[in-house]
Formats: structure tokens, sequence, C-alpha cells
């Protein structure tokens, strides 16, 4: 269960704090702390897993990743950006996900662009190992016959040789 500690202003923080539990499914934890300043960052940033960054937070995103490569613990940075007042910019670390989110609907676009991935990415390293084993399965059987078959060669042709050696009696 990760830690996850969100970055942002106070409206910002009273909206999400109404959607705790959307949060906590989204994230599959029940450790969610909210920061409004920069102390508080400080307090709980060796203590996350993951850290929500938006943009009406008063401190700059660039400091902000200055002081998390300093952490140990944080393992990945969500940001989002507000434009236009109204609409949102979904970035998972310094890449653009999604934009045109409306505030009120950015958790279940956190599930789909950031979550949604990384299990899918687990499932996809699984059928890779699967598809490596069968090909090396594969390859060990290809590889086994073709030398059981010349050792059965090699047996006919030793024995063609042993027989055609042996003088007629006949004669």
């Amino acid at each position: 269960m990760q830690k996850l500690l969100i970055a942002a202003g106070k409206p910002t923080v009273d909206r999400l704090k109404s959607e705790l539990y959307r949060l906590e499914d989204v994230f599959n934890t029940k450790s969610i702390n909210f920061c409004e300043n920069n102390e508080e960052l400080n307090k709980y940033l060796n203590n996350t897993d993951t850290l929500i960054y938006y943009s009406d937070f008063p401190e700059d995103i660039k400091e902000i990743d200055d002081q998390v490569r300093k952490s140990n613990s944080v393992g990945s940075v969500i940001s989002l950006s507000y434009e236009n007042g109204n609409k949102l910019w979904l970035y998972d670390g310094s890449n653009v996900v999604a934009n045109c989110i409306i505030p009120e609907e950015e958790i279940p676009a956190i599930q789909r662009a950031i979550v949604v991935p990384k299990y899918a990415n687990s499932i996809s390293q699984w059928v890779a190992a699967i598809l490596i084993f069968f090909f090396i399965l594969t390859g060990g059987f290809v590889v086994s016959h073709k030398y059981y078959m010349a050792w059965v060669e090699r047996n006919n042709t030793a024995e063609q040789v042993q027989t055609d050696a042996v003088p007629d009696q006949l004669n």
C-alpha cells in the first residue's frame, strides 16, 4: 500500500478532501496527506511514495522537483497544471498524459492515464516472459530433434557399412 502526498492550494485541497474515498480507491491507499505550503511539504516528503502536485501550490514545480530529487522515498510525481482557470493538464513526470480535463474529473483521468498503464505494463511483462519461455522451449525441442535425427542417421549409416563389410558366406 503506497503513501500519497498531495501538494495543492487551499481551494483544491478542500475540494479533494471531499473526494477522499475516490483517491483512496484509485491509489489503493489509506495514507493520504495534504500540504498547502512548503513547510508541510517538507514534513511529509520523506515519508511518501507518490507526490501529486497542483499548479496552484505556492511553490513552482521546478523547486518541488529539486526537493523530490533529494528525497529517497518519492517514486513518482504526477502534476496537474491549471490552464484557463477551469481546465487541467495532467503530467506524469515531465510527459503530458492528458489535457482539457475539468477539475471535477481529474481523479478518473489520473486513473485512466497513470494507474491503468502501470497495470498494463505489468501484464505485458508477464506476456513477454511467457513468450520468451515458449521460444526457448521450442528452440530446445528443435535443436534436440535435429541432434536426434543426426544420431539416428549416423547409426543407420554405421549399420549399413557394417553389413556391407561382412563377406558373403554362400560363395
